[in-house]
């Protein structure tokens, strides 16, 4: 009897690079899992709440900046209820691209100072972040009558 054909054989390789620290954790995290390192490690780039979680129990339980570690959750998304940010979303994307190509040329060219277009692209984005100044005609909320 031959071996097992698999539908969907793992044929790709990718390389990983790993610190000494970073591999013997990994390695004694998948020991623990009752896993070989292979099926823990594709396991877990699968799956990124697991990875996470791997990734803070490798760091001892230190929270580390960037990661969101040590933050609540992050309630459900429902693109209904924010459907009506999408075209301010886009248009702060827009201007990030801009100010992203002008951060760009400046480090290419070592510009000493900035170019007239950061400005504007700042100032767009500032006009974007700032909530709108209430209307001094709008009537106070609670709903005085006059009475």
């Amino acid at each position: 009897m031959g071996r097992k054909t698999i539908d969907d054989p793992r044929s790709v390789r990718k390389t990983l690079r790993f610190t000494p620290a970073e591999l013997l954790a990994s390695e004694e995290a998948a020991a623990a899992a009752g896993l070989t390192w292979s099926e823990w490690t594709r396991g877990r780039a699968m799956d990124r709440k697991a990875a996470a979680k791997a990734a803070a129990a490798s760091a001892g339980g230190r929270k580390r900046s960037g990661t969101g570690e040590g933050r609540a959750p992050l309630p459900p998304f429902d693109a209904d209820r924010l459907s009506h940010l999408r075209p301010l979303y886009d248009e702060l994307h827009h201007q990030g691209v801009n100010l992203n190509q002008i951060a760009h040329r400046m480090h290419r060219q070592d510009m000493a100072l900035p170019p007239p277009e950061l400005y504007a692209v700042l100032e767009a984005i500032r006009a974007l972040l700032t909530p709108p100044a209430k209307s001094k005609t709008e009537p106070p909320k609670g709903g005085t009558d006059g009475a």
